[in-house]
C-alpha cells in the first residue's frame, strides 16, 4: 500500500457541501464470518483488526455532539 500521509498534511481537505447526513456508516473491524468475493472492506474471518476502545469512545462522543448539535438547531 502506497504512504498518502504526506498528501494528506500537505493540502486542506475541501469543504462539503450538500444535505445534513442522517446515517453514520462506521467499519468496527475486519473480521467477519462470511467471505464475500466483493467485500469492499475485504473482511474475512482470519483478519483480527478490531477498533480499539479509544476509537470508539472518541467516535461515541463525536456522535453525541453531532446529535446535540442537530437537536440545538431545530
Amino acid at each position: 500500500m502506497r504512504v498518502n500521509s504526506s498528501l494528506l498534511t500537505s493540502r486542506a481537505f475541501p469543504t462539503i457541501f450538500g444535505k445534513p447526513k442522517e446515517i453514520l456508516g462506521v467499519n468496527l473491524g475486519y473480521f467477519c464470518h462470511v467471505n464475500c468475493l466483493n467485500c469492499p472492506a475485504n473482511a474475512e474471518s482470519k483478519r483480527t483488526q478490531r477498533m480499539n476502545y479509544c476509537s470508539l469512545a472518541q467516535l461515541l462522543a463525536f456522535n453525541a455532539r453531532l446529535l446535540s448539535s442537530r437537536r440545538s438547531a431545530s
